[in-house]
């Protein structure tokens, strides 16, 4: 069952307003159920969870098999939990990060999950082999994504009464001990063959290509021939930011390898070798021929996108509406469309699958105007989950719980870029919250 939150009606003036786009400032929470309930998930079996998590997929190269109990024995060790709370002071979800000790008490830290604090929740809601999350950052990304979850968390105790179906079997699959003799409904091997009932299908895992290879941002030297600005907030560089609707327009342009070329002042004509890379250098400008090819191509792409430089200190905005401005302009068979992405994840999910990045708008406000942010999808995983309709009964008919993960380059310095984070299905086969997302997608050179 789907149930879409559809924003009131009112005036064309508010709707114009809710069009403009900013990429900063901390998001205001929801306010969220607080109430003690049998569904909530202790900081131990949060532990837990990660460590089962973690050697099974260690194990299976990614493909969990139903038959593998959940087991503590990875390799790497759990150096530090975090509660993440809801507004009213309530654990939603937990940060585990993995890592080893190097000595004394310097840690090196290597991978993270983030687990959900309640049951009614599917379990791993992101997770990352590499580096660590950061909950101090001023990636608006990161800060929409954690409101995005933690209101979807309290829309759950809203609306569910107990945790689904679905739901019930991924915590099983990772709090069940081995010695419980079930996991996923599925019974251990027998000793005295034939054993009852057929077994369930090998679990089913995906993983589209990550189509992005670049870590830009919107500040030196991506931004050099982005307007100047004497605004404190824009530094000693005094250069506005380049907008993160043309950062991330840009980035999806080096996919596809287009513009060929284009002259923009003040960097002049440019012949684009593609793929651009990276420009490591921290500098308000740089004579380095490949930097500037790629500030180049952001400025373009938000002269296209009609960016407004500083508008509100240093931050830079254009109309969500606008990105498919900047492919068209480039010269694109296929502009793309905006559209909901809660009515159409399974579209994002087709176009990934095919190697077509998509862009995501977002915020965590109705009215907002400093809660926005403008980044890409550039990766998609999916598991099916086969189960016992009933857990206790070998005979009984089998079942799939399927869920999905997307990789995201946030246009942000590659900062917790290297993690796959849940986007949808939280519930697994509950209740749906949207957030006022939208993707821009089809793009076609």
């Amino acid at each position: 069952m789907k149930i879409l939150k559809s924003l009131p009606s009112t005036f064309l003036c508010v709707m114009i307003f809710l069009t403009f786009i900013q990429c900063q400032d901390q998001p205001v929470k929801n306010e969220s159920i607080s109430k003690p309930d049998d569904y909530l998930i202790e900081s131990s079996q949060a532990q837990y969870v990660a460590r089962s998590f973690l050697a099974i997929t260690e194990a299976n190269s990614g493909i969990r098999n139903g038959r593998t109990s959940a087991v503590q024995g990875s390799l790497k060790e759990i150096i530090e939990t975090k509660t993440i709370y809801d507004r009213n002071g309530n654990p939603a979800m937990y940060l585990i990060s993995f890592g080893k000790r190097i000595g004394g008490n310097e840690v090196l830290k290597d991978g993270f999950v983030i687990v959900a604090a309640d049951k009614r929740i599917r379990p791993i809601l992101a997770k990352s082999d590499s580096g660590y999350f950061d909950l101090e950052t001023d990636n608006p990304g990161i800060k929409i994504w954690l409101e995005y979850v933690t209101s979807a968390i309290a829309d759950a105790k809203r609306n569910q009464p107990k945790p689904s179906g679905g739901a019930d079997i991924l915590w099983d699959q990772y709090l069940l001990d081995k010695n419980d003799g079930l996991i996923n409904g599925r019974t251990e091997d027998c000793t005295d063959p034939p054993c009852p009932g057929d077994p369930c299908p090998q679990d089913y895992f995906y993983q589209s290509a990550i189509l992005t290879t670049t870590d830009w941002h919107q500040f030196g030297p991506y931004n050099m021939f982005c307007p100047t600005s004497n605004n404190a907030s824009c530094g000693a560089c005094k250069i506005s930011s380049a907008g993160c609707g043309a950062v991330a327009a840009a980035q999806v342009m080096n996919v596809y390898h287009k513009p060929a070329t284009y002259t923009i002042a003040p960097a002049g004509p440019v012949n684009y070798v593609y793929p651009l890379q990276n420009s490591f250098a921290n500098v308000c400008t740089s004579a380095n021929v490949r930097a500037r090819e790629i500030a180049a191509l952001i400025r373009a792409a938000g002269m296209w996108e009609n960016m407004h430089y500083a508008f509100n200190k240093c931050n830079s905005y254009c109309l969500r509406e606008d990105i498919k401005n900047a492919f068209a302009s480039a010269g694109y068979s296929n502009a793309g469309k905006r559209v909901s992405w809660l009515s159409n994840y399974a579209t994002v999910n087709s176009e990934l699958t095919g190697g077509h990045p998509v862009i995501m708008d977002a915020t965590t406000k109705f009215l907002g105007f400093g809660d926005w942010h403008i980044w890409v999808i550039d990766g998609y995983q999916n598991y099916i989950t086969y189960h016992k309709s009933d857990p206790q009964n070998p005979m009984s008919s089998c079942l799939g719980t399927e869920y999905a993960y997307y990789h995201m380059n946030w246009g942000w310095n590659g900062i917790v870029d290297d993690t796959w984070y849940g986007m949808n299905n939280f519930t697994v086969d509950g209740v749906k919250y949207d957030f006022d997302m939208n993707v821009t997608l089809g793009m076609r050179p």
